[in-house]
């Protein structure tokens, strides 16, 4: 679990520092969801005996769900205790092109819309959702994989 702690400390030292890149956020996410593909690999790299399609599976599943849960946690913590902002200046970001594109609602309605839609917890289930469905993707990917090379030489 070093791998999140480290993606969420850099994310820290990040802000810490007063880096304010607009993309930063979804640069840290995609580093995120592309750590599952190492971690997924490591978990049924070939070992000294033969593994079943299942036990690989459970292996790389072993690694990846702590991981991801570990992950959901960590940006949960780190969005409700120290860069508090984020959600409420994104929020605004999605108000104001409500606004311009929807200029019949009324903007009460469309703030709790937006806030209700957009809100931490929201963002958090979806993250863990895309982690879960990636990490038995990678894993059922790279066990097929495996099995395929590994037949052939």
């Amino acid at each position: 679990m070093g791998a999140a702690l480290s993606i969420m400390l850099v994310r820290l030292l990040l802000y810490v520092a007063g880096v304010q890149w607009v993309y930063l956020d979804n640069a840290l996410l995609l580093v995120i969801f592309a750590a599952l593909i190492p971690l997924t690999i490591y978990g049924i790299w070939p070992r000294t005996k033969e593994l079943s399609l299942v036990d690989d599976l459970k292996n790389a599943l072993q690694l990846a769900i702590p991981y991801s849960v570990l992950v959901v946690v960590l940006l949960f913590v780190y969005y409700q205790f120290i860069d508090r902002e984020y959600f409420s200046f994104m929020q605004e970001g999605i108000l104001q092109r409500s606004i311009n594109e929807n200029t019949a609602q009324n903007v009460n309605e469309l703030r709790a819309q937006v806030s209700n839609f957009f809100s931490l917890r929201n963002f958090s289930l979806i993250v863990l959702l895309i982690l879960l469905v990636l990490s038995f993707f990678y894993a059922f990917l790279f066990a097929a994989l495996k099995r395929l090379f590994l037949r052939r030489f």
